[in-house]
């Protein structure tokens, strides 16, 4: 507090040389151009370090202090190791009262002896956690511009490799169906020829029981004791009863009637036709028929068009 002499403004005495001295307390005020008081200096008093049980004074920051007899411990005494003479411990300052024994250092005292003694105290990592990491996770968590095109590259190669690869496939497994198709439906002329001794007019007589309404291959009648000898069916697909065509590989369809037609020796074939079918798909199945490909040879032959017969059985 600031104590300004009101008036005007006159000087300090100076010292006296018959042993009488200024007075210590007043000074040089920063208001105006007047004199103000200022506190005297006190030296503060040295705050005493509690001792542990036993008579032991406590570490400090976990180093542990040494007994209370040496020169060189925290009670203000001189040790060997030390230059200058300073004192071991700070009698006042920050310092001072690290290990004072305040209120927080009791309460943690009688938390770590009480009943919650032993368990682990929670750490949390975020606190402590360095925020250069935290910075280099965020910059992991997605893919850069070079990674994504490198990505991308990979899948195109891929893609390049294997879709012919799977169209392949996919060919072949159609002419696989379409050439086991074909070859069912001679296997089971054969054994309708063999049971009925007629030709079947369609693939309906080989699919389900004869009737009064069927006709054989020359638009014959079948004699009643010879249509009680069916014992189909004699092909492994069901088809309807209505004379509807059948999907085979390639997405084409087998005709339900069949026709005679001969080959090039003048001898007649039950033939099965099927259309619509490429000449690229065509050259698949016949390869797979009759070993080579030829259009006018063989078993699979084309005939005009999208087209195609098949010499199933030969007409004796």
């Amino acid at each position: 507090m600031l104590c300004i002499h009101r008036g005007p403004p006159r000087r300090h005495a100076p010292p006296r040389l018959g042993g009488a001295r200024a007075c210590p307390t007043m000074g040089r005020s920063s208001v105006g151009s007047g004199w103000a008081h200022r506190p005297p200096q006190r030296t503060p008093a040295p705050v005493p370090i509690p001792a542990r049980r036993g008579g032991e004074p406590r570490p400090l920051h976990g180093v542990a202090a040494p007994p209370a007899g040496d020169s060189g411990g925290r009670r203000g005494g001189r040790g060997p190791s030390e230059k200058g003479g300073r004192e071991g411990r700070p009698a006042h300052g920050k310092r001072a009262g690290l290990d004072s024994g305040g209120p927080a250092r009791r309460l943690s005292e009688k938390l770590r002896r009480g009943p919650l003694a032993g368990i682990p105290r929670p750490v949390c990592h975020a606190q402590h956690e360095d925020p250069t990491m935290r910075i280099e996770r965020t910059r992991r968590s997605g893919f850069t511009l070079v990674e994504a095109l490198v990505v991308v590259a990979i899948l195109a190669l891929l893609a390049a490799v294997l879709v012919p690869v799977l169209t392949s496939q996919l060919s072949r497994s159609d002419a696989s169906r379409l050439a086991g198709d074909l070859d069912g439906i001679r296997k089971g002329v054969e054994a309708f020829l063999s049971d009925v001794r007629r030709y079947p007019g369609d693939l309906d007589d080989l699919a389900a029981p004869l009737t009064n309404a069927d006709t054989t291959l020359n638009a014959g009648v079948y004699p009643a004791g010879l249509s009680s000898k069916w014992k189909g069916p004699y092909v492994d697909r069901i088809l309807a009863a209505n004379g509807d065509s059948v999907q085979t590989g390639f997405g084409a369809w087998i005709q339900d009637n069949f026709i005679s037609v001969p080959d090039p020796n003048n001898i007649n074939y039950l033939t099965v036709r099927l259309r619509p079918v490429l000449q690229a798909d065509f050259n698949r199945v016949d390869e797979m028929v009759d070993g080579t490909v030829s259009p006018t040879a063989g078993r699979l032959r084309w005939f005009s068009g999208d087209s195609v017969h098949f010499l199933a059985v030969p007409i004796n």
